[in-house]
Formats: C-alpha cells, structure tokens, sequence
C-alpha cells in the first residue's frame, strides 16, 4: 500500500508542475478562451503539458476521447491507473459529470480534477474529484455540483459517508437507491425529481 501511495504522489507533484507551467503560459490560455471548444482545447493542451513532463516519472499520458470520463487516463509503469478530468468555469464552481459514470473504467483508482477558472484573473487548482464534489445537482439526470473552493471533509462523500471509490463501482439502480436514501434520511426532496 505504501508503493501505491509514493505513486500518487509522484503522479500530484507531477500534475503540480503542470498546473505551475500553464499558470506561467497563460497567454496561450487566453487565446485558448475565446474558442468554442475551450474544454477540449485545453485538455489537448494539458496532455501536451504531461506528456513533456513524462520524462520525471514512469508515467504514460492518454486521452480517452470525447464523451469519456475521465478525459485523460494515465498510466505508471507499475500499473497504477489514474484518471484526469478537465474542467474549465468563469468560477470556481461547475457542473461534473453524470452520476451514471457510464463511460468511466473501473480499473482507474483515483480521479483528478484539473480546473481552469477563465474569469479573471485566471488560474488553475487541482483536487481529488470527490474532493470537489459539493452535492449531486440534476439538468436532465443527476449529476455532480463541483466546487474547487471546498474545504478537507466538506465534500458531498464525506457528508453521505461512502467513499467515491466504492460509489462509482456500484450498477445505475443501485446509486440511485443509495442517493434516494440518503436524502430521505436528510429530508432533503427540493428538486430531487429522480429519486422517486
């Protein structure tokens, strides 16, 4: 356990010295901001940025393609599996992705989030995806409400008190059972159409 815990390290400290390079860059991201597809420009631009780094470490970059979560996989030479999710906001809040996770590959251990706030003055920050998780929100299904400005112990998991790890394994039916209990035992139905 202790090897795996030096690889995700090494693997944070490496996307730190990403987050510090296009910090220093951000001209390239203000001419990234005014495309329309600003995501998935700066996720190409991000994987850029990993893969000139990957000399630091055992690691290969990849993207996974439009509709897949996490956007970028990344892979140690041990086999340790990571994904990045590249979120972009004029805030520091946004909507994540669906709490269906269809496209998602179980075998990826841990999720980053790597968010740009496009608002001035720009910036960059990273979390661990359940870290960010604020509450579970819903367009046209449920899904989850990031914010970057929460606090250690603040996140949706924390509260509900099941790690993000063994909820997004779990089937469809059976996170909307969890999620439908949770709120009933919070009484907390505002808006929460989907779980009846």
């Amino acid at each position: 356990m202790v090897k795996n815990e030096m690889i995700f390290a090494s693997f944070l400290r490496m996307v730190d010295s990403a987050i510090e390079i296009l910090a220093k860059d951000i001209t390239r991201i203000k001419s990234l901001l005014s495309r329309q597809r600003l995501e998935k420009d700066l996720e190409t631009h991000v994987l850029l940025t990993l893969n000139g780094l990957s000399h630091e470490g055992d690691f290969q970059f990849a993207a996974l393609g439009s509709h897949s979560f996490p956007d970028i996989l990344v892979t140690h030479s041990s086999g340790a599996r990571y994904g990045i999710e590249v979120k972009t906001s004029k805030t520091w809040r946004s909507n994540g992705n669906s709490v269906n996770e269809s496209t998602s590959d179980d075998s990826i251990e841990k999720i980053l989030i790597l968010y740009c706030k496009t608002s001035e003055p720009i910036g960059f920050r990273r979390k661990i995806y359940q870290e960010a998780v604020e509450k579970i929100g819903a367009t046209h299904y449920p899904r989850y409400l990031l914010n970057m400005n929460l606090k250690e112990r603040e996140n949706f998991f924390e509260k509900m008190k099941l790690p993000y790890e063994e909820f997004r394994k779990l089937p469809v039916k059976e996170k909307i059972r969890v999620l439908r209990d949770y709120y009933i035992d919070i009484n907390d139905f505002e808006d929460k159409w989907w779980i009846y």
